[in-house]
């Protein structure tokens, strides 16, 4: 089991693949070709976090140091370094992270934390495409893309301030029209991302308006 002790001894070991694949083995869908990006440390990093936040109901020490280094990598411009130097799924991972925080009471600073937050999200809208998936420098081929924006998509369908900042329709869109001719872990993380179905109704809506 893959409690708040076992994270704080595999964070503290700075072991990023054992990380990864404890998350994997407790339940997370960890798509064996994103193993690799996954477990840059940035990236490891912060889905430890966001395991972390969920396990407990505040600030450990833990958290305080991985919110300490991750605010301290951000870039410029808000994205995270990863496999690449900007890279979607390491944005996605922190921003999913620190939002994961956020719902926790007690945090130290929570408008430093929601600050770097909404920066982290911003990049994210920028690395989105006009087909409305997401795309990085390891993302070569449509199916890397589609997989790289499944994952997001799992980690931040519930974010309202993710829905709010990119083009979450066109997103969704992109992954019904295709739907059936997608991979199968990919074609899995997004059947797993439905968004509320408060959204999905507004949606519904839109198109009817349009």
């Amino acid at each position: 089991m893959l409690t708040a002790h076992v994270i704080d001894r595999l964070v503290f070991a700075a072991d990023a693949h054992r990380l990864i694949q404890s998350l994997a083995d407790n339940g997370m869908i960890c798509p064996l070709p994103l193993r690799a990006r996954l477990a840059h440390p940035v990236t490891a990093d912060a889905l430890a976090l966001r395991r972390l936040a969920q396990l407990t109901f505040g600030p450990t020490s833990t958290s305080r140091r991985l919110v300490a280094s991750l605010t301290e990598c951000q870039n410029a411009d808000g994205s995270y370094p990863g496999s690449a130097d900007r890279d979607p799924l390491a944005t996605a991972a922190v921003a999913a992270a620190f939002s994961a925080l956020l719902g926790n009471r007690g945090q130290d600073d929570p408008a430093a934390l929601a600050a770097a937050r909404d920066r982290a999200i911003a990049a994210l809208a920028g690395m989105q495409e006009a087909d409305g998936l997401f795309g990085g420098p390891d993302d070569r081929t449509r199916q890397d893309r589609q997989l790289t924006s499944a994952f997001i998509l799992f980690l931040l369908s519930h974010d309202d301030a993710f829905r709010a900042a990119v083009n979450f329709a066109g997103l969704l869109d992109y992954f019904d029209e295709h739907r059936g001719r997608l991979e199968s872990e990919t074609e899995d993380l997004v059947e797993m991302s439905r968004p509320p179905e408060a959204v999905e109704i507004e949606r519904f809506n839109h198109r009817c308006a349009a």
